[in-house]
């Protein structure tokens, strides 16, 4: 098979991360549970007000872990005071979408289920990948009506899985156009398939669009992703959802990286981005203010 070696590759990388995470010390409550046949899990800080922040990791839905986003969550509870949740799901390597959704969607359900917003706002945040998979989950809520979701943050987000990797602008030191080629058809195979809204959000209608959350959007410096943080902007803002994008100094991944690191100047950046943006999250969350 085309990808067998890259799969390998990743399921190795992945295990062997994962399991000296595990050993490890983590900020977050570990909730084991099964999700459509396969195991996740999901880390829960609590706070004292009501409400839930919700974060998704990135990783091209091929690598990284739930256990990336530990130091960023724990962050969030301690400057907002809201519970904080972290979902897991499957990487690509092993099986491809729609399971990645669906678990997500599931451990959202089964957090509300157990009362971890206390009857507040849910406020969801994804990070690349992540970004698209929140993206996703917005609109399936939206088609379900299961819960509603009051405020989303993309940060540096994928949103268009069928654009091919040599279809976009050119930037050193990034992503090459096999990785994001790879990426896409390893989660999502055949090109025509990655058409679904569900798969590229920036497909989705604009009758289904004008119903999204208040949004942000954070472009990173030098992304080759940048213009679909652009393009759902423009999309968003044309029908009348209220829609902010910032460009931040720094790389793709810079948040989840930073924030991992204990001190320096690029946990200092991480940190000033995540409160300017949770910020807003607040407001949205609060239920007297709005944006």
């Amino acid at each position: 098979m085309k990808y067998d070696a890259i799969k390998k590759y990743a399921e190795r990388k992945n295990n062997k991360r994962r399991e000296k995470i595990e050993r490890g010390f983590l900020f977050g409550k570990r909730i084991e549970s099964e999700m459509c046949g396969e195991k996740v899990v999901t880390l829960f800080y609590e706070g004292e007000k009501d409400g839930l922040v919700i974060t998704v990791h990135g990783g091209g839905f091929l690598y990284n872990s739930v256990y990336d986003e530990d130091c960023y969550c724990d962050f969030i509870r301690k400057i907002t005071g809201y519970n904080v949740a972290s979902l897991d799901y499957t990487l690509s390597y092993k099986r491809g979408y729609p399971l990645q959704l669906n678990q997500c969607d599931g451990q959202i359900k089964m957090l509300l289920k157990s009362g971890a917003a206390r009857g507040g706002k849910i406020a969801l945040v994804g990070h690349s990948a992540g970004a698209n998979l929140a993206a996703a989950l917005a609109l399936k809520s939206l088609r379900d009506k299961e819960y509603e979701i009051s405020a989303l943050c993309l940060n540096y987000p994928a949103l268009d899985n069928y654009k091919l990797g040599k279809e976009r602008k050119f930037y050193p030191f990034t992503f090459t156009n096999y990785e994001l080629d790879t990426f896409a058809e390893i989660y999502c195979e055949g090109r025509e398939n990655r058409r679904d809204p569900y798969v590229s959000p920036l497909f989705a209608e604009d009758a289904e669009l004008k119903l999204f959350p208040p949004t942000l959007l954070v472009k990173a410096k030098g992304d080759r992703l940048g213009e679909d943080a652009e393009r759902m902007y423009e999309k968003l803002s044309a029908v009348g959802v209220k829609a902010i994008i910032s460009d931040a100094k720094m790389r793709h991944g810079f948040i989840e990286d930073g924030m991992r690191r204990k001190s320096g100047a690029m946990r200092g950046y991480a940190e000033q981005v995540t409160e300017s943006t949770v910020k807003i999250l607040c407001k949205l969350l609060s239920e007297d203010t709005r944006l």
